[in-house]
């Protein structure tokens, strides 16, 4: 056992705090390590020197190391990772005895063999042969106990044909070679290594992972410093962390260098901030969240980006500079280095919650046509909630090359919601509480490689205000939280989706963004797309889903809601209403310019368990869906004008759409969605005949009146 002050070789007494307890081999109480600090001039009248020895001016004393707590176990192997001058090194000599604690107590069982610098216990004058047998002597070997040993070390090292030379012609190389072959060979309990994975050549370097994996079958105790991260990740059972001479361990080897890799590069530029159970780091550029020593965020973590004439400009390529650093807060500066631009960030911890400042500084005019901010979270996220919308992220796979759009962007929303099966990790919720009024939140699958959900905050600039004058350009203040829980997100989301649902005996509609969503009870009538329109015009297809709708109003039993888009010159406006056994759905277009379409229709996309179709004129079987297909295809052969088109399957109510017979003609058919959809549809269709369009003039056009019903059979 060493303590601080003494050593000995008495078993360690029981404690409270494991120093004693069965299978603890190295045990490290409240230890500090301070070295004082040297100022000036060395010489023995300068400061730091004989001068303030004599006047009884005691030196600075500079900690190294403060507040450790540690504990090894038997047969363990611990990796201690960390910068340069974190106090690793220092912690190993502790343990070996090498030097003492300031305070605290240093406890260790078992014989130890170390490695902690290169040459250490050497004779520069002695050959290779006599330093072997110097060196295990002073690791507690008698010189018979090396005779055995003598050729394995030998072997092992490489170094025959120089073995009996002089050290001192050795390189830094042969060092770490002959004592690493001495150490491993000591048949030692506990063994301390301090970076000798990264000198010598490469086969020496498998030799030796090779051998720490031969000890670690053997149950000896391993203590491992290394700034290689994969072999610390492949070696080691545990892993923790030194940071400005404290320890910190995250409760499992990968979590401990994931922490530490979010805060590798320039000092200058990293800081780290706590309040509570979150932490934030700040590192060029990219936040890293976590919460409760889980980290929240992927490898990508929360970023920002502009878009200057089709170029990407990321946050993380600036140069960065912070001021004004606290605990909680920092105020971060980062330079573009291709625009004209400094990203001006105030990022703090305030009520448990992570708020972002986020603004540019406008050297002189740029063009600028996107702002946003890119938060990437992990695939065990699972739910999505958007305003008053809902859905499931999908596996991502190898095809997945482009980030996937999952629910376009929603203006007017002010806050999106994220969530895991039982809250592991825990929800995300991101806020926008001020700012430019038009920044738009969007979720989308990242690519195969970077493996993340997608909170995207995006502000499209127009033409007329895409050229940044200079001054400040406030992007907005977000909020990032931790939800308490998805039933709590659940209930609030299940308050926002009443306002926007209608209810027909055992049936209810949603509308959810641009579609319809039906179910009876719990159990899903509609799928994937739901009940949506579409139209072509200028041979562009645009879908409902990607109109930009606003809020839900109610009059009476009739939801109404309007939106618009880019495409087309004017508003989409929905009425839906009950009636009996369904629903009926009021599509209008009010267009500000006139408008050539070339056809339009309505579609209700149904779960993949309806089996037959039929119309008045034509029916058939919906054919399974086949793994190549990746279109919509059509099954109808007639595409008649008919009064109604139906759908049905074995147990499942009986779904019919039906134009209002005192409008349009419309032609019916049935498809079969792509393979990754899984559903059947069925479409009332417009098309213009032999004219080939349909030319509509500045004003209001009602574009479809009619019903779905559900009804069960029999």
């Amino acid at each position: 056992m060493r303590e601080a002050g003494c050593t000995s070789g008495e078993p360690p007494q029981e404690s409270g705090n494991g120093a004693g307890s069965p299978g603890c081999v190295i045990s490290i109480q409240n230890v500090a390590k301070m070295y004082p600090q040297r100022r000036g001039s060395s010489r023995l009248l300068g400061r730091g020197g004989l001068h303030e020895w004599l006047g009884r001016r005691r030196p600075a004393r500079v900690p190294v190391l403060q507040e450790i707590n540690l504990t090894v176990r038997r047969g363990e192997t611990l990796g201690i990772i960390g910068r340069n001058g974190s106090g690793k090194s220092t912690l190993l000599k502790l343990m070996a005895g090498v030097t003492l604690p300031t305070s605290g107590a240093v406890t260790v069982r078992g014989r130890i063999a170390s490695l902690l610098e290169l040459g250490a216990g050497f004779h520069p004058m002695l050959s290779g042969r006599e330093n072997i047998y110097l060196n295990a002597g002073l690791l507690g070997m008698r010189h018979e106990s090396v005779d055995r040993v003598l050729e394995p070390i030998i072997e092992f090292s490489g170094l025959r044909e120089f073995i009996d030379q002089p050290v001192e012609t050795y390189s830094s190389g042969m060092y770490v070679r002959l004592g690493f072959s001495v150490a491993v060979h000591a048949n030692p309990e506990v063994f301390l290594v301090d970076e000798v994975l990264a000198v010598g050549d490469e086969e020496f370097q498998r030799k030796c992972r090779r051998k720490i994996g031969e000890l670690k079958e053997q149950g000896k105790t391993i203590v491992f410093v290394s700034h290689d991260l994969g072999s610390v990740h492949a070696l080691c059972d545990r892993v923790v962390l030194l940071q400005q001479g404290r320890m910190l361990d995250r409760g499992s080897a990968q979590a401990t260098i994931d922490f530490y890799l979010r805060q590798i590069g320039s000092a200058s530029a990293i800081h780290l901030l706590g309040q509570g159970d979150m932490e934030v780091i700040f590192s060029h550029g990219r936040l890293s969240l976590f919460h409760r020593q889980r980290e929240l965020t992927s490898a990508r973590g929360l970023s920002f980006l502009a878009v200057s004439l089709g170029n990407y400009h990321s946050s993380g390529e600036a140069d960065w500079e912070l001021t004004e650093k606290t605990e909680t807060s920092v105020l971060a500066r980062g330079r573009l280095p291709r625009l004209p631009i400094t990203w001006n960030c105030r990022i703090a911890l305030t009520g448990g919650a992570l708020q972002m400042d986020l603004a540019l500084e406008v050297e002189r005019a740029c063009a600028v046509q996107h702002i946003a901010l890119a938060l990437h979270a992990p695939t065990e996220y699972a739910h999505w909630y958007l305003g008053d919308r809902m859905g499931t992220f999908p596996p991502i796979s190898p095809e997945d090359t482009e980030p996937t759009l999952l629910a376009p962007p929603a203006p007017g929303v002010r806050e999106v919601c994220i969530a895991a099966p039982q809250d592991a990790p825990p929800p995300l919720q991101l806020t926008r509480e001020a700012g430019h009024p038009h920044v738009a939140f969007q979720l989308q699958n990242g690519d195969y490689a970077g493996s993340a959900r997608i909170v995207y905050a995006g502000l499209n600039l127009p033409e007329s205000e895409s050229r940044l004058a200079p001054g400040r350009f406030e992007f907005g203040r977000f909020q990032l939280a931790v939800a308490p829980g998805r039933a709590s997100v659940d209930e609030r989301f299940e308050v926002q989706r009443a306002r926007r649902r209608i209810v027909s005996g055992a049936y209810t509609a949603t509308f959810d963004g641009g579609s319809i969503a039906i179910f009876k009870g719990e159990l899903p009538i509609t799928a994937d797309v739901h009940w949506h329109t579409e139209l072509r015009a200028g041979d562009l297809w645009l879908m409902s889903h990607a109109v930009r709708w606003g809020e839900v109003t109610r009059e009476g039993d009739t939801l109404m809601v309007a939106g618009a888009s880019v495409r087309i010159p004017g508003t989409h406006e929905w009425r839906l209403r009950p009636v009996e056994n369904g629903f009926q759905l009021e599509v209008i277009l009010e267009l500000t310019a006139s408008l050539t379409l070339q056809e339009y229709n309505v579609s209700v996309a149904l779960t993949n368990a309806y089996a037959q179709w039929a119309t008045p004129r034509e029916s058939g079987p919906f054919p399974p869906i086949s793994p190549e297909s990746q279109e919509w295809v059509h099954l109808s052969d007639q595409y008649p004008e008919a009064a109604y088109i139906a759908a049905s399957g074995p147990g499942l109510p009986q779904v019919r759409l039906a134009p209002d017979p005192e409008g349009e003609c419309f032609r019916m058919s049935a498809l079969n969605t792509a393979y990754s959809q899984q559903a059947r549809v069925i479409q009332a269709l417009r098309t213009p005949g032999r004219s080939l369009v349909f030319p509509l003039p500045a004003g209001r056009h009602e574009l479809f009146r009619g019903t779905v019903t559900v009804k069960d059979e029999g």
